[in-house]
């Protein structure tokens, strides 16, 4: 509780009053601090907003993500692949042969420690194509040449089979498949290893089109059959079998697509809407941000095509709200249409960039740490807000001396009035006195 004085005044109040006076300046501010604080937080909310805009624009604006095709199959085994090169059409591929690699099995058996080379202990392997590699097989027992064959890369995989109690059998299988893939594994002088090899060819893989036209391929897989288009055939698949491949326009994905992308554009329109005071709506905390609103006014301007047109021929429109709003009637008509012009609209390059593009570029220029104009924003009210809290740095010492200085006022007030009233008691007590006497 506060002590009241001689004077009946209780002036350690009177003094706190008084510096609340004095400290008005300094509260306003502390407000204008908080203000700018609050701001910086919402500009780096959108500067967040805009870099995973701008990578969701950039991912559209790649010729490759749109999914222009789509593939089918009727045999699973026969697996069809489509690059965006690829057009529309349909293959009936009956498979005649699939693709296997060139195998030797040595007929006479071993036990894995038997020593089965010559007195070099090597072997020697011919890819047959002018290759020819001498493997040192350590010991030259079986266990021996099959890790010397298999640690040697030549393309080649030896495996000891187990043909009986204790013995095994010698099996070479070349790593690539193919007619081509066929090999000879002797002892160096070339005389016949472990009692001589069966061989089982390699083969190419072969299909017909029905049209009289048969297509083959080393491996199982054929490359662009048609332009865009690979093939490829299980190792398993029904030799005979026929399998209708189909390679046709998915519009509704482009669709799909370009709703969602549609979508994230109303999103971050949204949010500056919602912080600036858009249309029917409150003050924000970018109210009046000519950052925030030059933004807004870039991304509707984006749907305006250079060189003339409009994203409207797409059934993309601006609202009276200030929103972008899909007529998905009209851009299915489009990409029925001409899928590639509706493509090339969003991911142009050049003097006539796409929309997505176009975006990409504005959020990421937007964004920049360095030369952003959000960034930049971000920056000057930082600045600002340093400058406040100097001041109010300021302003707690001086009105830590006012403090001091009203105090050490008041304190010599009540030194002089208590010394007053001691004085005055000491008078009326004097006359009480004499009047007595």
């Amino acid at each position: 509780m506060a002590s009241i004085d001689a004077t009946g005044l209780n002036t350690a109040n009177i003094v706190d009053q008084l510096m609340q006076l004095e400290a008005i300046p300094r509260k306003r501010l502390q407000i204008q601090q908080a203000a700018q604080e609050s701001v910086i937080t919402t500009l780096r909310g959108l500067n967040t907003r805009l870099a995973v805009f701008e990578s969701a624009a950039k991912s559209l604006a790649t010729p490759a993500k749109w999914a222009a095709l789509v593939a089918t199959s009727s045999d699973p085994k026969v697996a069809v692949k489509i690059s965006p090169s690829a057009t529309s059409g349909q293959l009936s591929v009956t498979t005649e042969q699939v693709a296997r690699p060139h195998q030797l099995g040595f007929s006479q058996p071993a036990a894995l420690s038997d020593v089965v080379t010559d007195a070099t202990n090597k072997v020697r392997l011919d890819l047959l194509d002018g290759t020819v590699q001498d493997i040192d097989a350590g010991d030259g027992t079986l266990s021996s040449v099959v890790a010397a064959i298999n640690n040697a890369g030549a393309g080649v995989t030896a495996a000891a089979v187990r043909t009986g109690p204790g013995t095994y059998q010698l099996l070479v299988t070349s790593d690539a498949t193919g007619a081509a893939s066929d090999f000879s594994l002797t002892n160096t002088d070339g005389s016949a290893l472990l009692g001589g090899s069966t061989a089982r060819a390699g083969s190419d893989a072969r299909i017909s089109l029905g049209t009289g036209i048969t297509v083959t391929s080393a491996s199982n897989t054929f490359t662009d059959l048609v332009p865009g288009v690979s093939i490829t055939l299980s190792d398993d698949t029904v030799i005979g079998s026929t399998a209708s491949v189909a390679f046709k326009r998915d519009d509704s994905t482009a669709q799909a697509t370009i709703k969602g992308f549609v979508d994230q554009v109303n999103g971050l329109l949204d949010f500056i809407a919602e912080q600036t005071g858009g249309i029917g709506a409150k003050a924000g905390k970018l109210a009046g941000d000519p950052t925030a609103r030059g933004l807004r006014d870039q991304i509707l301007d984006s749907l305006r095509v250079p060189g003339g047109g409009s994203l409207s021929d797409l059934g993309i429109q601006i609202t009276q709200f200030g929103r972008l709003e899909l007529n998905e009637t009209k851009l299915s008509a489009a990409l029925a249409a001409d899928p590639v012009a509706v493509q090339a609209m969003f991911t142009g390059a050049g003097a006539d960039n796409g929309w997505a593009t176009r975006l990409s570029q504005l959020a990421g220029a937007a964004s920049n740490p360095t030369t952003g104009s959000v960034s930049t924003a971000i920056k000057g009210r930082e600045s600002v807000v340093t400058s406040l809290g100097k001041s109010i740095e300021a302003w707690d010492v001086r009105l830590q001396m006012r403090k001091s200085t009203l105090s050490r006022q008041y304190s010599a007030m009540e030194t002089a009035l208590n010394a007053l009233q001691n004085q005055g008691n000491w008078l009326a007590g004097q006359l009480s006195a004499l009047n007595k006497s």
